[in-house]
């Protein structure tokens, strides 16, 4: 039995299936026209849209196709919201919160929610819904991996961005066990 790759475009909005006989096919299965973001893992494909920037869509391939959609949650408590607004300058935004990527594997999504100061990522599990940000959601975070078990991120730790030290500047990276 050989397992074919899915290949999906982003095209002004509209997702394309790169594997249609057909040139520049829309993928019916998403209706969205105003897709801002793509991206896959395993036998799903996820998705943003402009009118919907913090809920991402799944599309699983498995057996029955299924889709849900997830309101990402990246909230933290007010003490240190204050806190990103004295070392950013800037207030924590969460009215125009907007998914900027999204990791998969077979029961997890990691998204990274840019908040205008800050971005947080967010670790979801597919089958029961639980979400928990990861990392210090005080630091910038950055470029998320997912895969056994484990979830790898940058993070740039004690930043302060109106006073930077040249050690806060650059990225190490963090991880978490699933």
């Amino acid at each position: 039995d050989e397992k074919q790759a899915k290949l999906f475009a982003l095209d002004d909005g509209e997702v394309i299936d790169l594997q249609s006989t057909e040139y520049h096919e829309v993928f019916t299965e998403i209706t969205d026209d105003d897709v801002i973001l793509i991206d896959g893992g395993g036998n799903s494909l996820a998705w943003v849209t402009a009118a919907s920037p913090h809920t991402a869509n799944i599309i699983t391939f498995d057996g029955v196709q299924s889709t849900k959609a997830i309101d990402v949650n990246a909230t933290a408590n007010a003490a240190q919201d204050e806190q990103v607004l004295a070392l950013t300058g800037t207030e924590v935004d969460y009215t125009n919160a907007t998914i900027t990527g999204i990791v998969l594997d077979e029961s997890h999504m990691v998204v990274e929610v840019n908040l205008s100061a800050i971005t947080r990522l967010v670790l979801v599990d597919l089958e029961t819904g639980g979400q928990r940000i990861l990392g210090d959601p005080l630091f910038p975070v950055a470029a998320p991996s997912i895969g056994h078990g484990l979830v790898a991120w940058q993070h740039q730790q004690f930043l302060d961005s109106l006073d930077p030290s040249p050690a806060s500047l650059d990225w190490d990276v963090a991880y978490h066990v699933i």
